[in-house]
């Protein structure tokens, strides 16, 4: 009998916890009773619990202990609306912008029911949208604990000498220096970007004015005239892109990649 065809979402739910209840677990228990507590030699077997968590209609593995799934029954509480469970995936993380932290929370739903050609629609139209967002909203926040580094030209990095050895500047870090740079050569009254200050940081298009491909910011007015070399595509697949292919990359979805070449630096 084709379930799907005759009954809703919570009936086959029913038919799954009953079979679960009545058929599967009491043989299960009947297991751990004789077998288990036997090889390990229980005093008491009786005192073994086990019981069932969820229930779920759509469940994707992506390795041992990293799935997620969409859930009706959680534990014998049935739900009256069903919700996503996400195990050992780290899609969203507290640094994640804030409208990236909401558009993969949608594009789960989207990845739960739907193909490889209506994720890439949905995340096409996400890309297109990200000129018309707030530049806080999208950009990378966190905090800056030093702006003491020296540009090498030798290695054509910024690098800070600890007295034993050499560090590169970090992404927020170096944003920070160009932030400060910037401002003082285009004579921007905002405030300098100090150790412990809360900044925004977001990718550039090179060449342009500022002479990064990463630039801070606290004050959005800042990039005024910086905002037709803002790097959306590189913010999209960075911010975006990598965390869905957390999901996609394993069930052998391949999504369209980008021609641009990407600076690994994590940031």
């Amino acid at each position: 009998m084709n379930f799907e065809n005759e009954l809703d979402v919570n009936q086959i739910v029913d038919i799954c916890d009953a079979y679960i209840n009545k058929l599967a677990q009491p043989i299960v228990r009947d297991s751990l009773d004789n077998i288990y507590s036997y090889a390990m030699n229980s005093m008491r077997p009786e005192a073994l619990n086990m019981s069932r968590e969820i229930i779920s209609d759509r469940f994707i593995s992506v390795a041992p202990k990293m799935y997620f799934c969409r859930i009706w029954d959680n534990e014998g509480v049935r739900l009256k609306e069903p919700k996503l469970k996400v195990t050992g995936l780290s899609m969203v993380r507290s640094t994640t912008p804030k409208y990236f932290r909401a558009k993969l929370k949608e594009v789960m739903n989207v990845l739960i029911d739907g193909d490889i050609d209506t994720v890439m629609d949905y995340s096409n139209d996400i890309l297109e949208s990200l000129s018309e967002q707030n530049l806080k909203d999208i950009s990378q926040n966190s905090s800056v604990t030093s702006v003491d580094y020296t540009w090498n030209e030798d290695k054509q990095r910024y690098l800070r000498w600890t007295g034993e050895k050499f560090l590169p500047a970090p992404m927020n870090s170096r944003a920070s220096i160009k932030h400060n740079e910037y401002i003082t050569k285009n004579n921007i009254k905002v405030k300098e970007i100090e150790p412990g200050d809360k900044i925004s940081y977001i990718p550039l298009k090179t060449p342009n004015p500022a002479g990064t491909d990463v630039i801070a910011f606290q004050n959005p007015k800042v990039l005024d005239d910086l905002l037709e070399y803002v790097n959306y595509k590189e913010l999209f697949e960075k911010t975006y892109m990598s965390a869905i292919q957390l999901i996609t990359d394993p069930i052998g979805w391949v999504l369209e990649k980008s021609d641009e070449v990407i600076n690994d630096e994590e940031w």
